[in-house]
């Protein structure tokens, strides 16, 4: 893979080294630099997403430089974003103080819930026969479709000419229903995210406290990767899923990590940074 022109080079592990921040942030990026404008709108989502929340252009440049992303970068997905409408900016004497639009802040807080979630998305699912062609527009959307006719959803249409099936957590599903949920890229997302926060754990067994400054990228480091899967995952409970998936344990492992972690208040990064 060809290194992200966006992205520090970072030497990474090596004789004598220890977990520092600079390790921590490796462990979590990889080899699989993030897009910067997505990126910041984790960093927005996570630490502004409250109406009267602003972050100063200065603060950002001290996270993403931590995170090895390069300013110039930063400055271009700064500015995409502002022409999306998905943050404003206004001036505070000789920095530029951005915040989510309301359009950006709605969309964010959409979110929230699939990415923050302590539990799966649902308990139950059912496996539903229908006839598409007849169905109305957008009952369908809902419906991970596994067959022409058949699919997984949790909300099984209302409609007496389609038969839904209940499939409680200690129904045996067959692996080749399961293998259809979802695509082997997004499998081994999971796998490979498990992975690094199994590492990460054990990393930060030997730092239990953080700055402000350190935890917010930690946290939005651990929410950016983990929203990459959690927003492509069908809405569906994780017995379904393919025997190899990962997602379940995945989001166990970055809410017990987030709780270590807790959100720090804008004010209180520019004090660290100003410190």
């Amino acid at each position: 893979m060809q290194p992200d022109a966006a992205l520090i080079p970072f030497p990474g592990p090596g004789p004598g080294w220890t977990p520092g921040i600079d390790g921590l942030v490796d462990c979590l990026l990889g080899d699989r630099p993030p897009r910067v404008w997505s990126l910041l709108v984790t960093i927005f989502g996570d630490l502004a997403r409250d109406g009267s929340a602003r972050l100063g252009g200065q603060l950002i440049n001290r996270l993403t430089d931590r995170m090895r992303l390069k300013p110039e970068a930063v400055r271009v997905a700064l500015h995409r974003l502002r022409k999306d409408s998905w943050i404003e900016s206004e001036r505070a004497g000789r920095q530029s103080l951005y915040r989510l639009t309301p359009s950006g802040r709605t969309q964010s807080r959409a979110a929230s819930p699939l990415i923050y979630a302590r539990t799966a998305p649902a308990e139950l699912a059912w496996l539903v026969l229908a006839d598409r062609t007849e169905m109305p527009e957008g009952a369908a959307s809902g419906i991970v479709w596994i067959l022409p006719h058949a699919g997984l959803t949790t909300y099984p249409p209302r409609d007496p000419g389609h038969l839904h099936l209940p499939l409680p957590a200690d129904t045996h599903v067959p692996g080749w229903i399961r293998t259809r949920v979802c695509d082997e890229n997004l499998v081994r997302m999971a796998h490979e995210f498990e992975a690094r926060l199994v590492r990460l754990d054990d990393l930060c067994g030997s730092r239990p406290r953080f700055g402000p400054i350190e935890t917010a990228m930690l946290r939005v480091l651990l929410v950016h990767g983990w929203r990459r899967i959690a927003l492509k995952a069908p809405t569906l409970p994780d017995h379904v899923f393919p025997e190899t998936w990962r997602g379940g344990s995945c989001r166990s492992r970055v809410t017990a990590l987030l709780d270590r972690l807790p959100r720090p208040h804008p004010d209180d990064l520019v004090a660290d940074i100003t410190a």
